[in-house]
């Protein structure tokens, strides 16, 4: 029988087609999933290179600031950062390969280029066990620079929901719960939030500790070649504003109150506290005084200052033994930027829900929050929004990047 037709035969046959669809089907789906994991883990390891370039390359301009010139010593440095931090790329490290070149005049530059190799599922179909990543990073060095940084955190039961559209689901599933879950004093029926943690459920302030202990191991390297030229402080409010890590150059400090700090506990029921509730602008009002120092950077009593604000942006407002919800902080924010301090506002969204409160009360008014933040922002770049948990990491990486603005990734 020539090919052709046993070809027509297995047509006609549907016992024959099954086997010929399955036979296809079946590999091409398990290429298809192996493809996905490769990218996704790929992408992944890029951004680590990235963050772990980045950390070197404002290591290097530190240590240049500071006096240091020899070409061989800077590549040391780069080398000594970027290895400390690649480590959680899962990168091949013995495949790295980089170059730290130093030009100009009035800036000097620094440049950095990285490349590594990454293991992959499907060497045998390609022939070879590893793709290549890389990043570029681009510093300008020269003048020594002062920083400080207040992270001015919501902690309210609104930052309590599911971090991403499974997680709300997962949510509802363990605790019957969307919106505002998080309850440690046992006035709603539980520590929603603790089943959560213990189910595995990421809540939305889960992502602003990660997205803090992100931005201090990115400015770790340069803090420790000069730790007084960066000062950084951990400030809450909710129904009340708490200094929680006064501003310190003690990098290990500020990553240790990241990893404790959380949403406030739920209090009781009163016409004046209302289970809890946002101020968004006492936030704004009190820590204006406790940003000292603010200037241009030139010195450490004038320091080039910045306010990173990580909120939904949601005001309670509480009259009549009534609740009901504004974006009215406009007023304070401004007052704010007068004194000369740098705002950056993240917003953080909603992923969808169908929650009573969510739909009726606060999905209305997120427009006019959008706008208020924008405004807030001291400018478009100082404005980012936030759709779940990842985009919060993201956006603290974006805020890095802002305000350290010597630090660009080109490629």
């Amino acid at each position: 029988m020539s090919p052709l037709s046993l070809f027509k035969k297995l047509l006609k046959d549907k016992a024959g087609n099954l086997a010929m669809v399955t036979a296809f089907v079946i590999p091409t789906l398990a290429l298809l999933g192996s493809l996905a994991v490769d990218f996704s883990a790929g992408m992944t390891a890029r951004r680590e290179l990235q963050a772990a370039a980045d950390a070197a390359s404002l290591a290097v301009s530190t240590a240049y600031t500071n006096g240091e010139i020899n070409q061989t010593n800077l590549e040391a440095i780069a080398k000594r950062y970027f290895l400390a931090n690649a480590q959680k790329s899962g990168v091949n490290t013995d495949s790295l390969k980089f170059t730290v070149g130093v030009s100009g005049t009035s800036p000097k530059i620094v440049t950095m280029d990285v490349k590594a190799t990454y293991p992959i599922m499907l060497s045998g179909l390609y022939g070879k066990g590893n793709w290549e990543v890389s990043a570029k990073t681009t510093s300008t060095i020269g003048a020594k620079t002062y920083y400080q940084v207040g992270f001015l955190l919501d902690v309210s039961g609104s930052m309590a929901i599911g971090a991403t559209t499974k997680d709300i689901a997962d949510l509802v599933t363990a605790v019957k719960c969307q919106f505002a879950c998080h309850d440690p004093g046992n006035y709603n029926g539980g520590d929603k939030a603790a089943v959560a943690k213990s189910k595995g459920i990421k809540l939305k302030f889960d992502y602003v500790q990660s997205a803090l202990n992100i931005f201090v191991d990115k400015l770790r390297p340069a803090a420790l070649e000069n730790p007084n030229y960066y000062k950084m402080g951990i400030f809450t409010f909710g129904t009340t504003f708490q200094t929680y890590q006064p501003l310190t150059t003690n990098m290990n400090d500020f990553d240790a109150s990241a990893a404790s700090v959380y949403l406030e506990p739920m209090i009781p029921f009163s016409c004046t506290t209302h289970n809890g509730f946002t101020n968004v602008s006492d936030a704004f009002t009190n820590i204006k005084p406790l940003m000292t120092n603010v200037g241009d950077g030139t010195a450490a009593s004038k320091r080039k200052t910045y306010v990173v604000i990580i909120t939904d942006g949601v005001q309670d407002l509480i009259s009549n033994c009534g609740r009901r919800y504004s974006a009215a902080y406009a007023t304070a924010c401004s007052t704010l930027k007068a004194a000369g301090i740098n705002v950056i506002t993240v917003q953080t969204g909603y992923p969808q829900m169908n929650d009573g409160t969510y739909n009726n009360y606060v999905k209305p008014l997120l427009p006019t929050i959008e706008t208020t933040l924008r405004a807030c922002a001291s400018n478009g770049d100082s404005y980012i929004h936030a759709d779940d948990g990842p985009a919060i990491e993201a956006a603290i990486r974006k805020a890095f990047a802002t305000i350290f603005g010597d630090i660009r990734i080109n490629s």
